[in-house]
């Protein structure tokens, strides 16, 4: 069934290239249908990757769905233009007393700092300063840049090979057979993982931050706290490329 979104959203264009039938304004003012009213609260740093994903799953009710988007009045966003707020996003006040069927509340990414004096080291500031771009970013199998979002390899592999390295696009393993294996990890450094899905050898990577924390493509692309009992359960080895 057709999902109501507003006519200029960037989801509506590439839904339509998917074959999902998006419904214009003028539409849907001329049916005689009450559609399933859903307002969605969007967390997330890329708002329109997010939307889009959202939207291209909702299209598979057999209802009708009709979208409000909503964001945090104060928040200023840093991954999306203030005039797609603008023009696309409610706030509280303007929704207040409107009825929805349903609320979607989005996740939103774990936030850690890094401590200032990890940054003196000139080569771990470049690299986390490359891979902070791309926090929120949707984990995508197979993904291994920006414009096709990221699986974990993938994102590790870009943002090495956008400081200086030259070794292209690795899997997990790949990514191990290449770093010299260590038990004092520093900031820059990446940390392995076994067992995180069916699959023989090294099946997740990240990039150690210092004080057990990593940033990695989870889903989406965030920090992560080495010390829980899923990590350490699943934790394999260290290893250095510098």
């Amino acid at each position: 069934m057709p999902i109501r979104i507003p006519d200029a959203l960037p989801a509506a264009a590439q839904l339509e290239s998917e074959n999902i039938f998006v419904m214009t304004e003028y539409r849907a003012l001329h049916q005689d249908i009450r559609p399933l009213r859903v307002l969605i609260l969007n967390l997330m740093p890329t708002k329109i990757a997010t939307e889009t994903q959202i939207m291209r799953k909702l299209s598979n009710t057999p209802l009708q769905v009709e979208v409000d988007l909503l964001r945090t009045k104060t928040h200023e966003a840093t991954h999306v233009s203030a005039g797609h707020l603008e023009t696309f996003y409610r706030t509280f006040d303007d929704i207040r007393d409107i009825h929805y069927d349903g609320l979607i509340i989005t996740g939103a990414p774990v936030e850690h700092e890094v401590p200032e004096e990890y940054l003196a080291d000139e080569t771990f500031a470049a690299i986390l300063e490359e891979a902070e771009k791309y926090i929120g970013y949707p984990y995508v199998w197979g993904g291994y840049k920006p414009s096709t979002s990221f699986d974990c390899s993938g994102f590790v592999s870009y943002v090495y090979n956008q400081c200086g390295w030259d070794f292209g696009r690795l899997g997990a393993q790949g990514l191990y057979n290449i770093s010299t294996r260590t038990s004092s990890p520093k900031p820059g450094d990446l940390v392995f993982f076994t067992g995180t899905y069916d699959t023989q050898g090294i099946s997740h990577v990240g990039i150690y931050v210092g004080d057990g924390w990593m940033l990695h493509c989870g889903d989406p692309i965030s920090y992560a706290n080495l010390n829980t009992s899923y990590w350490q359960s699943h934790f394999y080895a260290y290893g250095k490329l510098f």
